[in-house]
């Protein structure tokens, strides 16, 4: 039975883990649901990111399958049932962290070059000119 529990909590952890690695793919004008140029999608800090991305998904599968070998320890296997849910959950909440965190890494690479290309100059009220970055 415990074999069989350990076998269903690696299946879903391989789906979550392919899931979230199918995420980073280019597809509609989105990486990691950020929307990106084709041009953006190539440059070269983004694909190190995705790079990174990718070794820490397979990093969170490796440890989750490694903690459901917990489920052979004696004392844990009166409850398998309910660790199990546990370590789903806990699979689950890592890959939303990892997704989050390199959201906002992407975000913050989409946002630079904006900055960097694009000064715009807006009078202000008193007549003054501002400059700022879209």
């Amino acid at each position: 039975m415990i074999v069989t529990y350990i076998i269903i909590l690696w299946l879903v952890f391989g789906v979550t883990t392919a899931g979230s690695l199918y995420f980073a793919q280019y597809h509609d004008h989105q990486i990691l649901g950020v929307i990106l140029s084709k041009v953006y999608s190539q440059h070269e800090e983004v694909k190190k990111i995705l790079v990174h991305f990718a070794k820490t998904c397979w990093i969170v599968l490796l440890l989750s399958a490694a903690c459901s070998l917990l489920l052979f320890v004696e004392p844990i296997r009166s409850h398998a049932d309910f660790i199990m849910i546990l370590m789903m959950m806990a699979n689950l909440f890592s890959n939303w962290l990892v997704i989050g965190q390199y959201q906002m890494r992407l975000q913050h690479i989409k946002e630079q070059p904006r900055r960097r290309l694009i000064p715009c100059i807006i009078r202000s009220a008193a007549g003054y000119p501002n400059k700022f970055y879209i």
